[in-house]
């Protein structure tokens, strides 16, 4: 008898799909803010969300599964973005962003913290069938129509409903523009620079675009430098010169050590890290008295400039950002040793 009431209800949910979800807004863990019909559903993209709670068992038990179905349908790079949202008010973001590193989870998510709980509250209300509580996923077309609780095993299926194509479809171009500075914003010629495109979800990818960038510009997706899962790029500078350094940036950084003068900007931080390990130390003051007294020509696990781009966290790696119809100025900021004072 079970065989025939669970399909039963299945098929009655569904047609409870012709419902329109309302707009929310979310801000993930990594503060990036999300308007489900601005930035998803007007763009033509399906949207699928899990209701969940960072101490649910079943719901740390399917996140690999779910991971799994976000990168089959192209981590978000096409027609189709993935959420994490959790109902529980008690769920910081701090809680979300622990419960992605712990359980492998990649796509956005967000915590009572960044607008969750009301974001959901109209599918955990029972405005769209009955809530059962965590883990519980729902599909909403670029119509805003709602797929109601469709399970994790029946997620593929109600996204196909939608007309999402996944992988199989095109993210739209964009333009982008590098702009290269000193950080006093003073613009740079490229110089010696060279960037890669690569991929957060192929570690093994690497592609120098170089090239194909005319005036600090380029397009992507495109013939010269085709689509990835996860592009991001990255700056390296091929020149090896040691400029700027001084017997200064060494009382600078010892001050820093000794908390007399911590630095601030990241750019210092960035630019005394002499060996590369992401922390400021006494083994960076030895690479550096190394190349004040021509013991070492450079630094041997550091190049000499190092590329900041200042609205990604101090991260090296910029993950690019699609938006049909849109141009990106991206600054990118050259740091050098001689950046300490």
């Amino acid at each position: 008898m079970i065989k025939y009431i669970l399909p039963l209800a299945i098929m009655l949910t569904t047609n409870l799909s012709g419902q329109v979800a309302q707009n929310f807004v979310v801000t993930d863990y990594n503060n990036v803010e999300h308007d489900l019909y601005d930035d998803y559903l007007n763009q033509g993209k399906t949207v699928a969300i899990k209701i969940f709670f960072t101490y649910c068992p079943p719901c740390q038990a399917q996140a690999p599964l779910y991971e799994d179905k976000y990168q089959s349908w192209g981590a978000g790079q096409y027609d189709v973005e993935f959420f994490e949202l959790s109902n529980k008010t008690n769920d910081s973001n701090s809680a979300v962003s622990n419960f992605a590193a712990t359980y492998g989870t990649t796509m956005p998510a967000a915590g009572n913290q960044g607008g969750s709980v009301d974001a959901i509250s109209q599918f955990t209300s029972g405005t769209f069938g009955t809530y059962y509580g965590a883990p519980t996923y729902i599909v909403i077309a670029p119509s805003g129509e709602v797929i109601w609780d469709v399970g994790l095993s029946g997620l593929d299926d109600a996204i196909s409903q939608t007309g999402a194509n996944g992988m199989g479809s095109s993210p739209p171009p964009s333009n982008y523009t590098l702009n290269i500075t000193d950080r006093h914003n003073v613009s740079l010629a490229y110089g010696n620079s060279q960037v890669f495109m690569k991929s957060n979800s192929d570690a093994n990818y690497s592609l120098n675009i170089t090239p194909f960038i005319s005036n600090g510009t380029f397009t992507y997706p495109s013939d010269d430098i085709p689509e990835v899962l996860n592009p991001t790029l990255s700056v390296l500078n091929t020149e090896q010169q040691i400029s700027g350094v001084s017997a200064i940036d060494l009382l600078q950084i010892q001050k820093h050590l000794l908390n007399i003068q911590p630095f601030e900007s990241p750019y210092q931080l960035l630019a005394a890290d002499a060996n590369s390990s992401s922390s400021i130390t006494a083994l960076d003051l030895l690479e550096i008295r190394k190349v004040l007294l021509n013991i070492l020509p450079t630094y041997p696990l550091k190049p000499v400039y190092n590329f900041y781009f200042p609205d990604c966290a101090n991260c090296q790696e910029y993950s690019l950002p699609f938006t049909e119809g849109t141009e990106y100025t991206i600054r990118v900021v050259r740091v050098t040793t001689g950046d300490i004072h």
